[in-house]
C-alpha cells in the first residue's frame, strides 16, 4: 500500500515518484521492490486561493486567484462618490493594513477590505447682488444649515436654488452636499 503523504501547507499531494526529477511515478499496484534500498519522492502542486475585495460601498474590484505564499497583485483603487480611497486591510475592522509588497497569500481564501475617508466640499452662496452670506466647508452627504436670508434694497428674497436658472429649489431639510463643490443661488423678486 502507498504510504500516506505528510501534510504540506498550501500544497496538494500528486504522487510518489521513483526519481528525484519526478519523471517516473511509482505504481504501488504493479511495481516491485528491488534488491536494494530505494527512495521515493513526493510530488506536490501548489494550491491557489481566491482573494476577494470588499470595496465597502465603492466600485467593484475583480476577484483574483493567487498561488499559496505569493503576493497579491494590487488592483486599481476603487472609486466612491464623496470619498477618498485610503488602502486595503486584511480585516473588516480596518486595523491590519495589507502590504502588497510583503504580505503573501495564506493557505485559505482571503478577503481584503477597502478603507475610505469622507471628503469635504466648499458650499458657497451666490447672493446675486444681495448682502454677503459666508460660505462654509461641509462633508459629503451632510445637510446644509439654512443661512440667514440675504437682503437687497428694492427686492424680496425668494429662496435658494441649486442652479443659476432657478429651476431647482434647494431643500435644506433633505438635500445634501454632493461629491463636488456646491453653489446655492439667491433668487429675488423685485418690489413694486
Amino acid at each position: 500500500p502507498a504510504p500516506v503523504p505528510p501534510p504540506r501547507e498550501g500544497h496538494t499531494f500528486v504522487g510518489w515518484f521513483a526519481d528525484a526529477a519526478l519523471t517516473t511515478q511509482w505504481d504501488f499496484a504493479s511495481s516491485t521492490m528491488p534488491a536494494s534500498a530505494i527512495t521515493l519522492y513526493a510530488q506536490w502542486s501548489i494550491n491557489s486561493y481566491p482573494v476577494t475585495f470588499e470595496s465597502n460601498g465603492g466600485s467593484a474590484v475583480p476577484e483574483q486567484s493567487v498561488a499559496y505564499d505569493t503576493l497579491v497583485s494590487e488592483p486599481d483603487a476603487p472609486s466612491r462618490e464623496g470619498h477618498t480611497f485610503t488602502g486595503w486591510y486584511a480585516d473588516a475592522a480596518l486595523t491590519v493594513p495589507w502590504d502588497f509588497t510583503a504580505d503573501a497569500v495564506p493557505a485559505s481564501a482571503i478577503t481584503l477590505y477597502a478603507s475610505w475617508s469622507i471628503n469635504s466640499y466648499p458650499v458657497t452662496f451666490d447672493v446675486n447682488g444681495g448682502s454677503t452670506v459666508p460660505g462654509r466647508t461641509l462633508v459629503y452627504g451632510s445637510l446644509v444649515s439654512r443661512p440667514e436670508d440675504p437682503t437687497r434694497e428694492g427686492y424680496t428674497f425668494a429662496g435658494w436654488f441649486a442652479d443659476a436658472a432657478f429651476t431647482v429649489p434647494w431643500n435644506f431639510a433633505a438635500d445634501t452636499v454632493p461629491g463636488s463643490p456646491l453653489v446655492l443661488h439667491a433668487k429675488w423678486s423685485v418690489n413694486s
